[in-house]
Parts: C-alpha cells; structure tokens; sequence
C-alpha cells in the first residue's frame, strides 16, 4: 500500500466514524442495542474491521450502518472474534451475513434450545448414526486427518432442547454443494463459499435444523432474511470483513452478477429443495436414554 493511498483510507475511515458518531444514529444503535452491550464498545469492534478492509471504506456510510443496525437489533456482535456476523462489501453498499456462531446464538436464546453445534466429518473419522425410534449418532474424529472440502463425507448439526432432548440433521456433501448453488457467489466459488467452504457447510446444517427447533418468529425471520442476503450477494467484488475464528479473508474476484433470468432459476432450485423439507432425516428422541 503506498503513502499515497493512506490518505484516502483514513479519510473515508473517519468520515464513516462521523456518520456512526451523528447524535441520530447512535440514538438508532442505543434503540436497537438495549442494554445488552454499550453502544461505543460496539462502534468500536465495526470500526476496527471497517479500518481494516479498504472495500468496506468504499461502502456508503449509509449502507455500512444499515448494516451494522441489523446486526445491532439481533445482538450480534460485528468484527470480533466470537465469529457472529460479518459486513460484506459489494462496490459502494454492505451486506450483513450471519456467522454459523450467530446461527447457533439465535438459536439457543428464549431457553428452549440448551445447545447447539455442528460439526464436519471426514474420511477415516468413525461416523455412525440412525434414525427411528431410538435414534443416535456417535462421531469419532480422527485426530491424524487434515480437515478439507475434499475429504468431506458428511456435515451434521446437534441440538438438545431445555429437556434433554437431542434433535439432530446429517447432510451429505451433495446436499451441501445444492446450497451452495443457490447462492449468487457460491455458484462461482467466490465470497463465502470460496473461502470458507467448511464453515459455510457448518451454517448449512444448522440453518436447516433451525427449521425443527421451537424458535421464536423474530429468529426464524432473521434466518430467513439471512439466507436471502446470501443468495442474492453478488460474486464480484465481494469480500468477507473477518473469517471465522477471527481470520480476515480476502475473498477472490467472479464475473459480474447473473441477470434475473438465472435469480429466477435459482428460486425455482430454492423452491424444490423446500418441497423435500417433509422428507428430511431430523427425528427428536422421543424419550431420555
């Protein structure tokens, strides 16, 4: 990065600090915080990942607060290590996408839900499970395996309910690689799936268990408008603000976004994998073992 570019950077940094800053919408962010997190603690975690991507500097002000707004109003955590939510920059506008941990966090508030997880397996890893009525699912890593998209043999998601009560879905990776392809950047292996195909595999499995948990309307909403969000983002020029487990990625370059021909034709795909909904392996043990 040369002197000259310095300038610049800091000075659309400091200009988007003073649109965060303006008496107005830091009333917005206390309104959509609460009392949950202080306000300048939160406006400081976004800056310091804005500072840190010069795409997210080229953003409106405007869109990049739209943004952190809806993050705010979920209670999701922007540029941090928890690995919440992520702000991506398509040109001059910010997207915010959910984080598979911002998934998990949604899903378990309300008590309902104690927990939730979701993990990858891979070849030599020792997977068995069953469905039924006396379902399980026993998952031994093997320590010696070097975790990759290539080896992948299944995704899967675990939830256990306030009563104990396991809820489990397994996605195998042709499930996976349907998902991807319904997304505008996933199509052309860029933005999140590009970078982080195993992470994005993860948020899959748990996007789809959410849909068998007793979750309030707020959250399946914020699901769903979250999976539009993905779909929808652009291949081009897009680029992840913080990868999980705080890793900023830089997220390679696509060709220019289909027209709505092809939006039409990924609906269509959206649309039929919803109609397997009723067929999808999730079964809840009926009983404590």
């Amino acid at each position: 990065m040369t002197s000259e570019n310095l300038v610049p950077q800091r000075s659309r940094a400091a200009t988007i600090a003073d649109f965060f800053g303006h008496a107005s919408n830091k009333a917005k962010l206390e309104n959509a915080l609460g009392k949950s997190i202080p306000p300048q603690q939160y406006l400081q975690a976004a800056m310091n990942a804005i500072r840190k991507d010069d795409r997210l500097q080229a953003c409106q002000p405007a869109s990049l607060f739209e943004a952190l707004l809806g993050a705010a109003g979920l209670q999701l955590v922007v540029g941090s290590a928890l690995g919440h939510a992520y702000l991506v920059a398509y040109k001059d506008q910010c997207t915010l996408i959910i984080g598979y941990r911002g998934l998990i966090e949604l899903a378990t508030r309300g008590g309902k839900v104690r927990n939730v997880e979701a993990r990858t397996v891979h070849e030599d890893d020792e997977f068995e499970f069953e469905f039924g009525m006396h379902p399980r699912l026993v998952h031994k890593p093997c320590v010696a395996t070097t975790k990759t998209k290539a080896n992948l043999t299944a995704v899967y998601a675990v939830a256990h309910l306030e009563d104990g009560t396991p809820v489990f879905d397994v996605l195998y990776p042709h499930e996976i690689e349907a998902a991807r392809m319904c997304s505008q950047s996933g199509k052309k292996n860029s933005g999140p799936w590009g970078a982080h195909y195993l992470e994005q595999a993860r948020k899959t499995a748990v996007r789809r268990l959410a849909k068998y948990l007793p979750l309030s309307a707020e959250v399946q909403a914020a699901i769903r408008e979250d999976e539009k969000r993905e779909m929808n983002l652009a291949p081009r020029d897009v680029e992840v603000e913080s990868a999980a487990d705080a890793i900023n990625a830089e997220l390679e370059a696509a060709s220019e976004p289909e027209g709505d021909a092809e939006r039409s034709e990924e609906d269509a795909h959206v649309d039929a994998l919803a109609e397997q909904d009723e067929d999808m392996r999730v079964w809840a043990q009926g009983e404590a073992s």
